[in-house]
């Protein structure tokens, strides 16, 4: 288990993580931004490889996994998300 210190400190990398990506650096500029490892990006590619083997639809990770790897920009993955036909989940 995780202390709440560490667990604080998870977070934030995480945060900050996201939010360069949000503002427009590649993964490669926000990590060296950060200094330090950061557990979600690693997360996010095993979640992603796991939901593609076995078959799952995760279109959230779906959408992070292809702006850590270059493929879609924050903008383009939101809409593709918003985009989606409505359906119960």
């Amino acid at each position: 288990m995780m202390s709440p210190e560490g667990r604080k400190r998870f977070e934030r990398r995480n945060r900050r993580m996201g939010l360069a990506l949000a503002r427009g650096l590649s993964i490669k500029q926000a990590k060296a931004e950060i200094g330090q490892e950061v557990e979600g990006v690693n997360t996010t590619r095993e979640v992603y490889n796991l939901a593609t083997e076995r078959g799952v639809e995760m279109p959230i990770t779906e959408s992070i996994y292809s702006i850590i790897n270059g493929e879609k920009t924050v903008k383009e993955a939101i809409a593709d998300l918003m985009s989606r036909e409505l359906k119960a989940e």
